[in-house]
């Protein structure tokens, strides 16, 4: 097989395609990989759909990763996710006792996924290629980055959502001093539906820095496992109604 540059290790190597949504979790949700899936790549500030991508999930692929990674660290990260979601799959209750091991877990895989389908579906580039290259090195998301789970109560099995940020709201500043531009082209949201569960990955790369806040969902539908949290007011019962619910559910604050 050709060799190319590993977007994950930046090494010359030997290629390997690897699946957008990963062959085992197609094949437990949907039966086979010949199934069609779709994913929405959608615009805040118009509220309206750039794109629809409907393909088979035999034919969502990614190939800018060499064998080694493929086949090393994100082939073990599989393993473990799959463990995990597993058992949330039979008892949703089970998002209570997630521990910060099972927490970080999820956040790396939803991590993953959120740049597999980022850099291989028809749309532009909005996770940064250094995002990559941190998550091959440390294992954990990067800095100012949020990842929320929650319950999505649809009965799509495998679907995705993905935009930046495009609402901010005042709370101890002035309108003025915000920075829509900024926040709009340096920032990315990712929602996951897997089944039942949702999983949502947003970034602002100067979050911290210039005092913004990505807050929790105000009405405690989801569960803020990266950075952890304790989240004790999260109900299995509230959920959300779809995934562009949850997508939406997502502002900086300021």
């Amino acid at each position: 097989m050709a060799k190319k540059k590993c977007i994950f290790c930046t090494k010359i190597s030997k290629r390997s395609k690897e699946h957008i949504w990963p062959k085992w979790l197609q094949k437990h949700l949907t039966g086979d990989t010949k199934s069609y899936h779709r994913g929405t790549h959608i615009s805040f500030s118009t509220v309206s759909v750039i794109s629809d991508r409907t393909q088979t999930g035999e034919s969502l692929v990614f190939g800018s990763i060499c064998e080694d990674c493929n086949n090393g660290w994100m082939s073990n990260l599989e393993v473990e996710f799959k463990k995990i979601f597993l058992q949330i799959e039979s008892d949703y209750n089970y998002l209570h006792q997630l521990n910060k091991i099972d927490r970080q877990t999820i956040s790396i895989w939803g991590l993953k996924t959120a740049m597999m389908i980022n850099a291989g579906t028809n749309y532009r580039q909005i996770i940064p290629i250094d995002h990559f290259e941190h998550l091959y090195k440390h294992r954990t998301p990067p800095r100012n980055t949020k990842v929320d789970i929650g319950i999505i109560n649809t009965e799509d099995k495998l679907k995705w959502e993905q935009s930046n940020f495009q609402m901010e709201v005042c709370i101890n500043t002035k309108y003025e001093d915000l920075d829509p531009y900024e926040s709009t082209r340096d920032s990315y949201i990712v929602t996951l539906q897997l089944k039942n569960m949702g999983i949502k990955i947003s970034h602002y790369r100067d979050c911290k820095e210039k005092n913004y806040n990505i807050p929790e969902s105000r009405d405690k539908k989801s569960i803020r496992i990266w950075p952890y949290r304790k989240n004790s007011l999260f109900k299995t019962s509230n959920y959300y109604e779809d995934i562009a619910s949850m997508h939406s559910d997502t502002v900086i604050e300021k």
